[in-house]
């Protein structure tokens, strides 16, 4: 299988589309044309003209040099930096399954087998990488910087896992598309979670063995921790206020008597792909005053009753909730993260910190959460909350998340 782009945490690129350029801008590298026909033959895409920014959106970019485009291994201290032209995939394999089932052996005399339940297991990816350079000082400090960024994952902290992002197959893109879509351009494109090195880099065979200072040949295996591959996350609603005052002859001194209501904002999901299956990202920020009686539900919602309560006809009975969290109190300036997606609750603190959020759940009045996913319909995530406690200015967002085994 061949990658286009593939690049782990903030410093390992290996963008086919910029050594490429690089190769062509600097031709003294090339032995006898044998570089220039391995390029041929192994940069499968058309020129890609965009890259994505931090914002997620695509930008114009042209490829000059390592040092005026300041890559993530150009050191301006290091001139062997600036003659080191990057990496190229040759080959990506998935090695291993990634899910499988036990078999256990009848002994009865029609004989046969009992399957036991489908599991997940992590995803190993062995790659075969080219690596080109000016001379056999750069090579040598190509392969010392993709060690590096290799062993530390690209992380500013010290993580020993970081997310992936790469390409599978190249965007349809028209050369006269005016202009060229976000969507377009997401096709193939995909993020892995906690991805950490388990073997290499080795050297392998050279390609070009009368080209070895110039196109080298390394081994290396990844492996995700989570099954999943992702799509980008999909805003759906974003920082909706829990806003409102409380009803007159409230009682916001007795927060457990029953005088106290609830306010609740709705956001609606849909999920209308065949393949693979949609996470949530709920986030819920509270504010100036403790944000107490937070219940969470995500039920499904086929014709947008739930959602909008204005259409609910007649006689509406709501739909049964298939996930429903109950938290008695989130303190002042604290933030709740419940990701279906990668299965985790967690809650941000004021000053920096992040700690599991599910000691803060009351199972005995809702339960523990069951991170559902989606698939193929409209589903709506509600969140209500004390009309006392809306005064603080709380807010809520929720985005979807695609992902696929």
């Amino acid at each position: 299988m061949y990658w286009p782009f593939f690049q782990l945490g903030c410093n390992l690129e290996i963008n086919t589309q910029r050594t490429a350029a690089y190769v062509a801008n600097i031709p003294d590298i090339a032995v006898n044309g044998k570089i220039d026909a391995r390029i041929d033959l192994d940069c499968n895409c058309p020129p890609l003209a965009y890259e994505f920014d931090a914002d997620d959106v695509p930008q114009l970019v042209t490829y000059t040099t390592p040092a005026l485009d300041g890559v993530p291994w150009y050191d301006p201290d290091i001139t062997e930096s600036a003659r080191f032209l990057g990496f190229m995939i040759s080959d990506v394999v998935q090695s291993t399954a990634v899910t499988s089932r036990s078999i256990t052996t009848r002994i009865s005399s029609s004989g046969g087998g009992s399957l036991g339940p489908l599991r997940n297991r992590e995803r190993r990816l062995d790659f075969t990488v080219l690596m080109f350079a000016c001379d056999e000082a750069s090579m040598e400090y190509g392969f010392r910087y993709l060690m590096d960024a290799l062993a530390s994952s690209g992380c500013d902290d010290n993580c020993t896992t970081c997310e992936a992002e790469f390409r599978e197959s190249c965007p349809p893109i028209e050369d006269d598309a005016d202009p060229i879509l976000t969507e377009s351009l997401n096709r193939g494109r995909w993020l892995l979670k906690n991805v950490g090195l388990v073997e290499g880099p080795i050297w392998d065979t050279n390609p070009v063995e009368d080209a070895a200072c110039n196109l080298r040949r390394v081994k290396f295996s990844l492996v995700s921790e989570m099954p999943w591959k992702f799509k980008c996350p999909v805003a759906e609603c974003t920082d909706v206020a829990l806003a409102g005052y409380p009803s007159p002859g409230t009682d916001c001194d007795n927060w457990d008597e029953i005088l106290c209501g609830k306010q609740e904002i709705a956001c609606q999901v849909s999920e209308d792909l065949i393949v693979g299956e949609t996470g949530l990202i709920l986030r819920i920020k509270a504010g100036t005053v403790p944000l107490q009686h937070i219940e969470i539900a995500i039920r499904p919602d086929r014709y947008g009753y739930e959602a909008n309560p204005l259409t609910r006809p007649s006689g509406y009975v709501r739909t049964e909730p298939c996930d429903l969290i109950y938290i008695p109190e989130l303190p002042p300036g604290y933030t709740l993260v419940y990701d279906t997606s990668i299965e985790s609750m967690t809650v941000a603190v004021p000053g920096g910190g992040t700690y599991d959020a599910t000691p803060l759940i009351a199972t005995a009045e809702g339960r523990a959460p069951t991170f559902p996913t989606l698939r193929c319909g409209q589903f709506c995530v509600s969140v209500s909350v004390s009309e006392c406690s809306v005064v603080g200015d709380p807010t809520v967002s929720v985005s979807s998340v695609h992902r696929e085994i």
